[in-house]
């Protein structure tokens, strides 16, 4: 007795998976900055334009506020970005003979730069540089036998730079950065070299 087999193929239907999003780097955003700053300076007699002091070098901390805004053309970003920085550097020498027994000391209370950014994008990931202008305040004294002497100026200058971006979440991002800042003089014949190296994390608000 033959009793009759029946079989049937069960396909199973594929299952559709859209690729995973990634969000887009347009939009302003506003976050902290910190790091370190350090660079050198020498102080210049403004009657005689000789060089006061030797050359010496100036470091210390910087913590800051951030913003700008992005946009996104593809793997291309155009964006503009400010910030205004408290600083703690500084540094001191002594003055050259005569005046030996005069110490000259530097401060760099505030930094701020204006600049612009153009990166390339990959994911959640950022290459970029970045350039543009510079603000400090800068506040110079001598202490001597007499007593002190002290100065306040403000000094522009420029800023090139560039860093790498990450975005940890939606709303978050962190990334390094170094900037290269050379601020001019008062008397505008001659530049102070100064650099900074930030570390920053933003909250970003999407457009």
């Amino acid at each position: 007795m033959h009793t009759p087999v029946l079989a049937a193929d069960l396909g199973v239907a594929p299952i559709y998976r859209p690729p995973a999003s990634v969000a887009s780097w347009t939009g302003s955003y506003i976050g902290i900055s910190g790091g370190g700053a350090w660079g050198n300076s020498v102080l210049r007699n403004e009657f005689t334009g000789a060089d006061q002091t030797p050359r010496f070098d100036l470091h210390g901390g910087i913590i800051g506020i951030t913003s700008g805004y992005n946009i996104q053309n593809g793997s291309i970003l155009y964006g503009y970005e400010s910030d205004t920085s408290i600083t703690s550097k500084r540094g001191s020498a002594f003055n050259f003979p005569p005046n030996g027994a005069f110490s000259s000391e530097v401060k760099e209370p505030w930094l701020s730069t204006y600049r612009g950014r153009l990166g390339y994008v990959q994911n959640n990931w950022m290459l970029y540089a970045t350039g543009g202008a510079a603000l400090a305040n800068a506040e110079t004294s001598t202490i001597g036998p007499a007593g002190q002497i002290s100065d306040k100026h403000w000094h522009w200058g420029w800023t090139l730079g560039g860093g790498v971006e990450m975005r940890l979440t939606q709303d978050w991002t962190a990334k390094v950065e170094y900037l290269y800042v050379g601020l001019q003089e008062k008397s505008g014949k001659k530049r102070n070299e100064k650099k900074k190296s930030k570390n920053k994390e933003y909250n970003r608000t999407e457009a």
